[in-house]
């Protein structure tokens, strides 16, 4: 087998680069899963207000997941030369980027469908959350080997 020339790039296989989009798709709706049960730790929800939040997060998880198919379909097009098709995926990919609600929005039209008494409850979970996030991103890297790093690694 040929070798590639030392400090040639490598490029990923397709089958690396799939098994990667649905690890992240993976990573993702598990955090929206663990977002959810946080942010509505102590408030019951009626079935109306379930739907509703349950078709906020899979809206988004759909849009994240079409935008990521058309990111591959423009690179395919791209290399058989239809600027038709690519013309055609961007436009669609402008409209999903239009649609496309940040986390904070979501967060905001999932509370927008709580009560007067629900929303202090959901207003502390959310602090709670971002201070998870945020002690999370403080937190030295975990080696997959041995696990978690001290800060003097």
């Amino acid at each position: 087998m040929a070798q590639a020339p030392p400090g040639a790039r490598r490029t990923p296989s397709a089958e690396l680069l799939q098994s990667r989009r649905e690890r992240r798709e993976a990573m993702r709706a598990e955090w929206w899963s663990h977002a959810r049960e946080v942010l509505f730790t102590g408030i019951e929800l009626n079935a109306k207000q379930s739907r509703q939040v349950e078709a906020l997060i899979e809206a988004l998880l759909q849009n994240h997941s079409r935008e990521r198919e058309i990111a591959a379909e423009l690179r395919a097009a791209g290399s058989e030369m239809d600027p038709q098709r690519r013309a055609t995926l961007r436009e669609e990919q402008s409209q999903l980027m239009q649609q496309r609600k940040s986390r904070g929005d979501l967060f905001e039209a999932m509370r927008s469908s709580l009560t007067e008494a629900q929303r202090p409850v959901f207003d502390m979970n959310r602090a709670r959350l971002v201070a998870e996030r945020q002690a999370r991103e403080k937190a030295p890297p975990e080696d997959p080997v041995s696990g978690p790093r001290s800060p003097s690694s």
